[in-house]
């Protein structure tokens, strides 16, 4: 959540597409309905905009990208069903603690497997999910992981920056 009024930052593969409706949950218990505002494939990134919320705790995005070997820490909630509608078991709530291992090539290329690699450990569902500097800012959104090396990926902070530079006119109308 980027703001207080209610700005979620989350993958584009997680609300599929402009204008759709979905819930969201925070870890207090509060549900929220929003509507994806903004959306980009490329970067793998959307905001939605919460409905009525107000005093939401929030996190900003990070001053600079971080370097290999800074410290992270993923916070998020895996799916609670497989793709194939299996129940995974997995606690509402995770938290790990990683490092960021490297980049890919071309870090503003397309974002299907995030150009950021990390090592903190993700469930199936967890896309979405901020990983934070050791200072509780935003420096990479997880997106997927590598099936070949087991490597997890995020989109990488450089990506995120963009993408919010390129709709401060959408979120500036949604936080009015």
């Amino acid at each position: 959540n980027l703001a207080a009024r209610g700005l979620i930052l989350t993958n584009a593969h997680v609300v599929d597409e402009l204008h759709r409706q979905i819930n969201v949950a925070f870890p207090d218990g509060q549900t929220f309905s929003g509507t994806v505002i903004a959306i980009s494939n490329h970067y793998d990134l959307a905001l939605v905009a919460l409905d009525g919320a107000s005093d939401l705790p929030f996190a900003s995005l990070a001053r600079q990208a971080p370097k290999v070997g800074d410290t992270v820490v993923a916070i998020g909630q895996p799916g609670t069903r497989t793709p194939s509608g299996e129940a995974t078991g997995y606690q509402p709530w995770h938290v790990s603690v990683g490092q960021i291992r490297g980049f890919l090539p071309d870090i503003l290329g397309k974002q299907s497997l995030g150009r950021t690699k990390h090592s903190a450990w993700t469930y199936w569902g967890h896309s979405g999910s901020p990983l934070f500097s050791t200072s509780g800012q935003i420096v990479a959104l997880h997106n997927s992981w590598d099936s070949k090396t087991a490597m997890r990926h995020a989109v990488p902070w450089e990506a995120i920056a963009r993408f919010l530079e390129d709709n401060t006119r959408v979120i500036r109308r949604a936080l009015r």
